[in-house]
């Protein structure tokens, strides 16, 4: 795994923010300002989940993508590009979690259907990167 480098995704992270304060951002995203804040900082040392970047990279202005953030993040080696499929997957997740924004906003989910959720995107996170890996 590459590491996080901090400065590159903090500059991401401020592109695609774009316009918005990082109050917007956050609330339109569904990622807690303050934890953007420090991100934008490099005051953290660990990267964003990929269900975080997922999030961001759904809303995120100027065209970042969702594999720009994760080879900011270290999850991804810069110099590796996603297939076709992959991208279509990364692009009908971004769809998704945009999706999922919209209908959150509507009706708040439980923390049960949260948590089960957060889970289920992590394992399609961890299965995409294995199978990245297993093409190498």
């Amino acid at each position: 795994m590459a590491s996080f480098d901090r400065g590159e995704f903090a500059r991401l992270l401020m592109l695609a923010k774009g316009d918005r304060s990082v109050n917007q951002f956050g609330a339109t995203c569904g990622v807690d300002p303050g934890y953007l804040s420090r991100l934008l900082r490099g005051l953290l040392a660990n990267p964003p989940s990929p269900a975080v970047l997922g999030k961001i990279a759904a809303l995120a202005s100027n065209g970042i993508s969702y594999q720009d953030l994760m080879q900011a993040a270290g999850f991804w080696p810069a110099n590796e590009e996603l297939t076709d499929k992959e991208s279509q997957l990364s692009g009908q997740m971004q769809s998704l979690v945009r999706e999922m924004n919209a209908f959150f906003r509507m009706q708040p989910l439980t923390d049960g259907e949260k948590e089960t959720l957060i889970q289920d995107l992590r394992d399609y996170f961890q299965y995409k990167m294995a199978q990245t890996r297993k093409k190498k």
